[in-house]
């Protein structure tokens, strides 16, 4: 993709090593080819690789438990997201605001967010977003202590 410079294609690439590393919880490294992806994409105007490479950013933030940055790139998805319409991306967006808001203790917004979140989940009939819904709301009524509600939205993410 260099070679012929072939940007997208580049910056999808940047983006699929930056997943490898992160699964095999190489963070920094990670980062790094996160970060080159997001440079591409800002600079030709990708938006909807943009929203998913924020996205991307901020659950790496949220793993490291750096929820103040990981609630900066999760909005900044979101607000790109909107802009596209694209309500998978939206919901996406959502749920990583709702757990950066759970990192922070504000778990009534927390609360909130992940509702709205499991909503749009609902009307787009999105098993994964939904499923990961109703994980955010069991973690969310764990930190609160309340552990009946928290074991009933646990059980519905394994359903």
């Amino acid at each position: 993709c260099r070679e012929i410079k072939y940007e997208l294609g580049l910056s999808y690439n940047y983006n699929g090593l930056g997943g490898v590393y992160r699964k095999k919880k190489n963070y920094p490294k990670a980062m790094e080819y996160l970060q080159k992806s997001l440079e591409i994409a800002n600079r030709n105007h990708y938006e909807r690789l943009r929203a998913d490479l924020l996205g991307d950013i901020g659950e790496i933030y949220q793993i490291q438990n750096k929820a103040d940055s990981s609630l900066i790139y999760y909005t900044e998805s979101e607000k790109i997201s909107e802009a596209l319409s694209d309500s998978v991306g939206i919901a996406n967006s959502m749920l990583g605001i709702a757990n950066a808001y759970t990192l922070k203790g504000n778990l009534e917004e927390a609360q909130n967010v992940a509702f709205t979140g499991l909503k749009i989940a609902e009307k787009l009939n999105n098993i994964q977003n939904i499923k990961e819904a109703y994980k955010t709301l069991g973690d969310i009524y764990e930190a609160k202590k309340q552990p009946q509600e928290a074991l009933n939205y646990f059980k519905k993410a394994k359903e």
